[in-house]
């Protein structure tokens, strides 16, 4: 906030448009706001400089958008600057020949326009009870000459867009390092989401409503602001290009707009922060996903190389498209950016590779467990001049059972120069013991004795441990004719979700989601942002993945998998019968972890209640992929499969650990690009019969 040099100083001795003390004669222009007595050419929409409004005198404009302008203000009481806001929707209203009224353009408007201006006082009046180093403080708020205004802290220094050099035309902005931009942002977030805790949305956050002063960033131009959950029919659309999502280009039950709306907004900002390059309109990426296009987003390490690949994703999370797979929470990108921040600054350690065990290795006991001794005390010693046992021959397996039986942890691969041994359950005290046995053999020649069965059995057997680990528990489900869609009466219905008759045959589906163990057993690697967690749902992957996951696994198997189509797999969240809510008998707490109860996170499979087929995690925890192409009219392309090949956007149904109660509805439809990926996002199998 700033005053003047002299608050003793009077209004005729200093600047009228900037309320700087004047050292230059009254009619030249003023270097600092432009003012210039008797200027030509001023816009007829912006009051005159020097109007008083009750207490304030209004100066040069500071800045102005379609819905109000904001001006230079000067507090006669208190002689210190301040802004002033005023509520100006310039597509139905000017100005009366005083130059100070505002009337309407068009009688058919005066509806709308008195409900945005008692939306713009009430906003205010909420805003100004709002104390926060980093949110503008208003001050006053009122009526008058027909509209509203607000008056809020002046501040000195400059906008971030400016400060970025956003505004040069066909050249890149200014990027800033990435610590410095996220930790200039992190606590405007601390702010926004006390507004949000108030019930209200900025709904237009960029570069141009961010101050950049000497303390940090300010959040500015709250007469944007709205109630979360006020919706009118005719309310006004506020979107800012290449910062606005697509559901603020939408009206009524399209624009489905929330604090996530804001989550976009402040991540768009990030983005150029780091790039210096905005990001195309949420419209036009709309159309692109639509059209099965690429997305004209790219990822920001392709314009700054510095940054983190965990923030360029949780930048991919917080600018999804659809604003169902986005980010739901200001405090939960928070959370996730902080973490970033801590990271990245003070990094663990990195993990010594694993030694490779020579002939001369000796193994303390001092490094095993009792169990793990006592094991090696079990082993009978060898002879190194002796034959091999007929044992050997008989049961190739003797060693490796009780080793395998002292501590069944994950599959580990014990790689030696001259022997290689793939065990199915290891943990690293047994690994030693075997690197241990290993060493002992190498010093005499009783290894090359041994019948290569021994190693191509125990191969064999670990091959097939993990084929079946590779299969899904699945769940037959009894064909039928259901209603798919949902009633126009249903809360939080929208408008894809045509109720009409379908009948599914006979098929099965996956008792759970796919896990982390399942994928990493088939592909060999674990793509999922929740990792370390076997029996979690996996996560970050494409339908382009699932595809060669499902190639390897049927080669495999020699089965049929597949993703079940989207009448299928509504059809089994159902259990077959219409009028279910979710997926399954009860509320959403009983049935699926979601935004209210997931403590932002994926969860292990099966521990939310099962509906009447047996089928659990249906609703919440991952949303998951169907093999259906997304028509909006529900034209028959929901009983089908898509060509691999096809130019689509497939559904994915169920909702996740991150969604909304009505996002896990049994009807909820959302779709996207065979490429797409994120951390809410997974899949179940099915099997046709």
């Amino acid at each position: 906030m700033s005053t003047p040099p002299d608050q003793t100083c009077a209004v005729d001795v200093i600047c009228p448009g900037c309320f700087h003390l004047r050292t230059w004669d009254a009619d030249a222009v003023c270097p600092i706001c432009h003012y210039r007595m008797n200027a030509e050419g001023r816009s007829g929409a912006l009051l005159p400089v020097g109007t008083q409004l009750k207490g304030y005198i209004v100066g040069e404009k500071l800045g102005q958008g379609g819905f109000g302008i904001t001006y230079r203000g000067f507090d006669v009481a208190l002689k210190m600057k301040v802004a002033i806001k005023e509520y100006y929707p310039s597509a139905m209203v000017g100005r009366a020949t005083d130059r100070k009224t505002v009337v309407l353009g068009a009688s058919d408007s005066e509806e709308t326009f008195n409900y945005c201006r008692k939306a713009f006082l009430k906003e205010a009046q909420t805003v100004a009870q709002i104390r926060h180093s980093h949110i503008v403080r208003v001050l006053s708020y009122f009526e008058l000459y027909g509209t509203a205004y607000l008056v809020m802290d002046y501040y000195e220094g400059e906008d971030l867009g400016r400060h970025l050099r956003l505004n040069q035309k066909d050249q890149p902005g200014r990027k800033l390092p990435w610590r410095e931009a996220v930790a200039l942002l992190l606590p405007v977030l601390d702010g926004l989401q006390k507004v949000h805790e108030a019930g209200f949305m900025h709904r237009d956050i960029k570069p141009g409503n961010l101050y950049l002063t000497g303390d940090g960033l300010i959040l500015l131009d709250f007469g944007s602001a709205r109630q979360v959950d006020g919706s009118h029919s005719r309310s006004l659309q506020i979107y800012s290009k290449g910062y606005a999502p697509h559901e603020q280009y939408m009206e009524g039950e399209l624009s489905r707009q929330g604090p996530w709306t804001d989550v976009y907004a402040v991540a768009a900002t990030l983005y150029v922060m780091l790039t210096g390059t905005p990001l195309p309109s949420g419209h036009e990426r709309l159309h692109a996903l639509l059209r099965n296009q690429p997305d004209g987003m790219k990822p920001a390490r392709s314009f700054a190389p510095d940054t983190p690949l965990a923030l360029d994703q949780v930048l991919g999370l917080a600018l999804v498209i659809e604003p169902e797979q986005r980010l739901k929470s200001i405090a939960e990108f928070k959370r996730k950016l902080e973490m970033i921040l801590a990271e990245e600054t003070n990094p663990l350690p990195k993990p010594l590779p694993d030694p490779d065990v020579d002939s001369t290795t000796v193994l303390t006991p001092l490094l095993l467990e009792s169990s793990s001794a006592q094991t090696i005390a079990s082993v009978p010693p060898v002879n190194p001049n002796s034959e091999p046992s007929p044992q050997w021959q008989a049961d190739p397996k003797q060693l490796l059972e009780p080793l395998a039986k002292a501590s069944p942890k994950p599959s580990v691969v014990v790689k030696k120069p001259l022997i290689r041994l793939i065990l199915g359950a290891l943990a690293i005290s047994t690994l030693l013991v075997m690197v241990g046995l290993a060493a002992a053999f190498l010093g005499s020649d009783y290894w090359r004795h041994l019948p290569q069965t021994a190693e191509q059995e125990a191969k064999a057997a670990a091959d097939k441990a993990a084929a079946q680990a590779d299969q899904p528990a699945m769940v037959f489900i009894k064909g039928g004719c259901f209603l798919m869609g949902s009633p126009e009466s249903e809360a939080g219905r929208d408008g894809d979700e045509r109720q009409h008759r379908v009948c599914v045959k006979d098929f099965e589906m996956g008792q759970y989601e796919v896990t982390q163990q399942q994928w990493q057993a088939a592909m060999g690697g674990n793509p999922s942002h929740f990792g370390g967690c076997a029996d979690c749902p996996v996560e970050q992957v494409s339908w382009t993945d699932i595809q060669d996951y499902l190639s390897k696994l049927n080669q495999r198997t020699g089965k049929s998998y597949r993703l079940p189509t989207e009448a299928e797999w509504e059809y089994a969240c159902r259990g077959g019968a219409a009028g279910q809510r979710y997926c399954g008998e009860g509320d959403s707490d009983r049935l699926a972890w979601y935004g209210n109860n997931s403590s932002d996170r994926t969860h292990s499979v099966g521990q939310k209640a099962a509906n009447s087929f047996g089928l659990h995690d249906l609703s919440g925890n991952v949303w998951e992929w169907t093999c259906s192409a997304y028509d909006a009219n529900y034209g028959g392309a929901e009983q089908q499969c898509a060509n691999k090949d096809a130019k689509v956007l497939f559904s994915v149904r169920g909702g996740s650990w991150g969604s909304e109660p009505a996002w896990v509805r049994s009807a909820n439809r959302v779709r996207n690009t065979p490429v797409y990926h994120s951390d809410g996002t997974g899949f179940r199998l099915a099997r046709p019969l």
